[in-house]
């Protein structure tokens, strides 16, 4: 069980956060490293440091009360802020002009979890899919018009699950991603009628 105060790392996607409120036995109240607060299940947190219990005792009288409509508003901002600092980059022109933005997301199971040997690989797959729908509703969000999915080779079992999910969608187009750059494991996927 954890403390308010205590140190966690997440077992299920990047990042770390302080325990600031215990909502159940099995639910903690967590302020992520990039300074926002999210409902987590125990189960998926790992503790890195325990937190010192005499000022967790007094933090832990002060009630713990989440109101249902502000977590999306919290969650909208750590999505924002996730896919400009991890992801984004710029295509590089000769001369002076600069190219356009685009995000670069690597699916690959060591870029999104940190501890994989407990996930079936059906989880693994989900986890992927998850992940890749989550940043396309970011990049519609933010005006991000072109994303570049790093899945790798392999069987091929991501590549067909991405490209069939993109072809139920309508206003998005995708491709093969650059040989060059990414060999055959990526897919470019341009989100259409953005700036209109």
């Amino acid at each position: 069980m954890f403390i308010v105060g205590d140190v966690v790392k997440f077992k299920d996607e990047l990042g770390a956060g302080v325990v600031i409120g215990v909502i159940s036995q099995n639910q903690v109240l967590v302020k992520t490293d990039e300074g926002f607060e999210n409902k987590y299940l125990s189960s998926c947190l790992v503790l890195v440091k325990r937190a010192n219990t005499e000022k967790s005792k007094e933090l832990e009288k002060v009630p713990v009360t989440l109101n249902d409509k502000e977590e999306p508003k919290k969650r909208k901002k750590t999505t924002k802020s996730y896919l400009l600092k991890k992801y984004l980059k710029q295509t590089k022109h000769a001369g002076k002009k600069k190219g356009e933005f685009f995000a670069e997301i690597d699916l690959h199971l060591e870029e999104l979890v940190e501890y994989q040997t407990h996930l079936s690989p059906h989880e693994k797959l989900q986890l992927q899919i998850n992940h890749f729908k989550k940043c396309i509703e970011e990049a519609k969000e933010i005006k991000i018009r072109k994303l570049v999915f790093i899945h790798g080779v392999g069987q091929g079992v991501l590549r067909t699950a991405l490209r069939k999910m993109l072809e139920e969608q309508t206003g998005i187009s995708y491709r093969d991603a650059s040989f060059k750059n990414y060999g055959m494991g990526a897919t470019e996927v341009l989100i259409l009628g953005l700036y209109k």
